[in-house]
């Protein structure tokens, strides 16, 4: 498979046989060591260079360590989200559906996600959800996940933990969403550069 590198646009080929078969996986650019996303292998597909579709053409983002993707449907939330990201000095896109988001996802590697439970009445927070799901775990951890719910209670860790996201905001505290999202990203790094640490440590990283 010809893959190209978004960040510097450098070519290179990885044989067939060396791309994970029904998971998504990454690998660093030998030039820039930019993260770049392999797409979903199958086995009835053949080998060819990676297509960008013109409708995403523009929001390939700059070098950053701060790259978010919204995944919310109700036009007042999402502006309270972005101005709270802007704040933090982070780049972001917004999904107008699950199809936007997955193709999101597939040309740009996020360390932010927030996404609201009722994205597509639900099925579209499911489907991101999925897709998040099968990447690569050395790549999964390094994103920060923050979940809008009207059901769940802001800082309920038992249902933050089951819904495998970092964070749960609830909708009555959207307007300080801002405070959470700084504690969730805080913590995020914190119990990672410990793990980062620890496998450090037995020459695993």
């Amino acid at each position: 498979m010809k893959i190209i590198c978004i960040a510097c646009q450098a070519k290179f080929n990885i044989p067939d046989n060396k791309i994970p078969k029904g998971k998504n996986a990454f690998i660093r650019c030998p030039k820039c060591q930019e993260k770049v996303k392999i797409p979903t292998f199958k086995p009835e597909e053949r080998s060819g260079a990676i297509a960008i579709p013109d409708i995403f053409a523009s929001t390939f983002m700059a070098e950053t360590d701060k790259k978010a993707l919204v995944c919310i449907d109700n036009d007042s939330y999402r502006e309270i989200i972005f101005r709270g990201l802007t704040k933090h000095e982070y780049q972001a896109n917004a999904a107008e559906n699950s199809a936007f988001a997955l193709e999101f996802l597939e040309i740009q590697q996020y360390n932010t996600i927030i996404i609201d439970e009722n994205f597509e009445k639900g099925i579209g927070k499911d489907r991101v959800m999925d897709e998040i799901e099968r990447m690569d775990m050395s790549f999964r951890r390094d994103i920060c996940i923050v979940l809008l719910s009207k059901h769940i209670r802001t800082g309920d860790n038992m249902n933050t933990l089951h819904s495998s996201v970092n964070k749960v905001v609830n909708y009555k505290d959207i307007n300080i969403f801002d405070n959470f999202f700084k504690s969730a990203v805080k913590e995020h790094k914190q119990f990672y550069s410990v793990y980062n640490m620890a496998m450090q440590t037995i020459g695993k990283r």
